[in-house]
């Protein structure tokens, strides 16, 4: 009896051990199919299709920029429009990045369980909606109100954009095609000082603004072409175990491929990692052992960069005006102008940055931008030597410091996490962003309110640029031409 019950528990075992056994050959299977998905897409060539995903969430980010950055070059006329004061028109700036922090951290999340691309085309047109309701807006607190909420749309776009690019775009190519399409944001912000300087010369009003709303509501038509023309994320496709979508849209671009008779590119010494990170989305996971050096690293970053961006190039139209002693149409020209040479030398950026690394730029960047900060200080206080001129030189090594850490931050941030958190990494990043935006404008509004030295401001912004540099220098991994699977695993 007590024998044959012994042969039944053996038996029993056996069965179990024998399905553990299948189960995991089958795991071991699938996860080997998503590695050769992986290879077959890092191994494609140059196709229309990255040159059309490019395009769509191009036009997507450039419209954001105009709309993230319309309020610094309106904020006189707003400003008189309804009467407020420097430190009330520091706030209006202030409300559109409270509204980004939040957009970024719930459409980040959202995007880690529902997908890229759905998010993606809802955060579009909640950008398009509000900007039109901010073109009506009859009080300034109702101004207030619609441009909070227009910035949830706003601050969930760049992060949602860059993720879902990147994760299509080859590692030995990654950072060349990923800056050229950050390059439509900073567009997005020369266009915003050449609408308005265009509007307002047209109109000859200051209600002229309203305007500028309007037309911040392009989102609304770019949205549905997001949606029916761009795929959803290939590795997020593989991350939630969808591999026939997956395998469906590499297919589809071997075959273009091969319409095109365009070689294959070889990948010499990118391997690919032992087998593919398939856990669990934990949005704690930015706090492990494994990548929280790797947080602190881009929170520095995200901050510190939007920080000096933000910070002074909300306010430098102004300053151009007083005590620049420009006029208001002088004023957004030159900003236009000096906006125009800073996208011209982030293209020498863009193409030189598969080569001469993530880190070295980095390592410019933030040196460009206390650089900038020391003589503006030394201008502004110890040599009383202020005119437009010496604002404008200075702000433009700053301008051009900072867009180049701005510009990266996308790009590293999604090579230094896995897929499964890549798009939440960003997001927080962002949000960060978002907090340096918020108390930027209105620690310098206040100052300047103060009537206090702009040596002040700029003695400020060197204290963030360098601490920054120190920690790129000493904390920040190289990533250039590696696949994310490699870099993030």
């Amino acid at each position: 009896m007590y024998m044959q019950e012994d042969i039944a528990d053996t038996r029993a075992i056996s069965g179990v051990m024998s399905n553990l056994a299948n189960s995991t050959l089958m795991e071991r299977g699938e996860r080997n199919r998503e590695l050769r998905l992986i290879a077959r897409l890092e191994r494609l060539p140059h196709l229309p299709f990255h040159s059309r995903i490019a395009f769509l969430l191009g036009t997507g980010l450039l419209l954001d920029g105009l709309d993230t950055l319309i309020i610094s070059v309106i904020l006189t006329p707003v400003a008189n429009t309804f009467g407020a004061s420097p430190a009330s028109a520091g706030i209006l700036i202030a409300a559109g990045f409270a509204g980004q922090a939040l957009g970024a951290l719930i459409f980040g999340y959202f995007s880690e369980r529902f997908g890229r691309k759905i998010p993606l085309v809802i955060a579009l047109l909640i950008c398009g909606l509000f900007s039109l309701g901010a073109a009506i807006a009859p009080s300034f607190q109702a101004l207030l109100l619609l441009r909070a909420l227009q910035g949830i749309g706003l601050g969930a776009c760049p992060p949602l954009s860059m993720t879902l690019f990147n994760e299509y775009i080859p590692g030995q190519r990654r950072g060349r095609n990923a800056l050229l399409v950050q390059v439509y944001f900073s567009a997005g912000y020369m266009l915003a000082s050449f609408l308005a300087l265009l509007v307002f010369a047209l109109t000859r009003s200051a209600s002229g603004w309203r305007i500028l709303f309007v037309i911040g509501a392009l989102p609304l038509l770019i949205a549905p072409l997001i949606f029916f023309f761009a795929p959803e994320s290939l590795r997020w496709l593989l991350v939630k175990r969808r591999t026939e979508q997956a395998e469906a849209i590499v297919t589809s671009l071997e075959q273009e491929a091969i319409q095109l008779k365009k070689a294959w590119v070889e990948q010499d010494g990118m391997e690919m990692p032992a087998q593919p990170a398939q856990q669990q989305t934990h949005l704690g996971e930015l706090f492990s052992p494994r990548y929280r050096r790797r947080t602190f690293l881009t929170w520095v970053l995200w901050f510190s960069s939007f920080f000096i961006l933000v910070g002074f190039s909300s306010w430098l139209p102004s300053l151009y005006i007083n005590p620049g002693g420009l006029s208001e149409q002088q004023s957004l020209l030159l900003t236009f102008c000096l906006g125009f040479g800073t996208l011209s030398l982030l293209a020498v950026y863009a193409f030189t940055v598969d080569q001469f690394g993530r880190k070295r730029w980095f390592v410019i960047g933030f040196a460009l931008a206390a650089l900038g900060a020391i003589g503006g200080a030394l201008l502004a206080g110890p040599l009383q030597a202020i005119s437009w001129l010496k604002l404008a030189l200075a702000g433009a090594l700053m301008s051009l410091g900072a867009y180049i850490c701005v510009s990266g931050a996308y790009l590293y941030t999604a090579e230094l996490f896995p897929t499964r958190m890549r798009a939440w990494a960003i997001s927080t990043g962002r949000s960060w962003s978002c907090a340096a935006s918020i108390i930027a404008p209105i620690i310098i509004g206040i100052l300047m309110n103060k009537h206090l030295s702009i040596a002040i401001v700029f003695a400020m912004l060197c204290a963030l640029a360098l601490p920054a540099l120190l920690c790129v220098m000493l904390l920040g991994e190289e990533t250039k031409q590696q696949i994310l699977e490699k870099l993030s695993h």
